[in-house]
């Protein structure tokens, strides 16, 4: 066990979760890649990812949050980055669940992979390519311009 994670509970938790994962990514040729924890600065961490190919799905927990990372080739997108290109703003995704609420987090992730990110897990890509072409334009606006944007959609004008 990490010397970082002495009791092991962020290890025990990403393995758990991977498992409650498993079922989504797994038949469509995902592959596990063990999880692996230490410390850090804000403490113990675990991280580990589902591979297939030129996608990855990377995981991480650290002070009791997930985290979690897409990339496909050379594109890459955090999961909220990646539901609000694909959704929209006021979105239907489940996770970022914002407890430290693990077993939760993972079962919202879940639930997203399996009705959102359907592209990502068995698709060819090209939406989430997308997704990530709109959320480097929306990277590049400022603040003001994004709260526009946000109270224009609420407005839904």
């Amino acid at each position: 066990m990490p010397t970082g994670d002495p009791d092991g509970r962020a290890l025990d938790a990403l393995d758990a979760g991977m498992a409650h994962l498993a079922p989504v990514l797994l038949p469509h040729g995902f592959r596990p890649r063990p999880p692996h924890g230490g410390a850090s600065s804000g403490g113990a961490f675990a991280a580990a990812s589902f591979v297939r190919a030129e996608r990855r799905l990377d995981l991480s927990i650290r002070g009791g949050s997930l985290t979690v990372g897409y990339h496909v080739a050379g594109d890459e997108l955090g999961h909220a980055a990646y539901m609000r290109a694909l959704l929209g703003p006021a979105g239907t995704n489940a996770f970022p669940a914002y407890a430290h609420d693990l077993a939760g987090a993972f079962e919202a992730l879940r639930h997203d992979l399996e009705l959102h990110a359907t592209d990502f897990v068995s698709g060819d890509g090209a939406e989430f390519r997308r997704c990530c072409v709109v959320a480097r334009a929306a990277e590049g606006r400022s603040g003001f311009a994004r709260l526009g944007d946000a109270a224009r959609d609420l407005r839904g004008s």
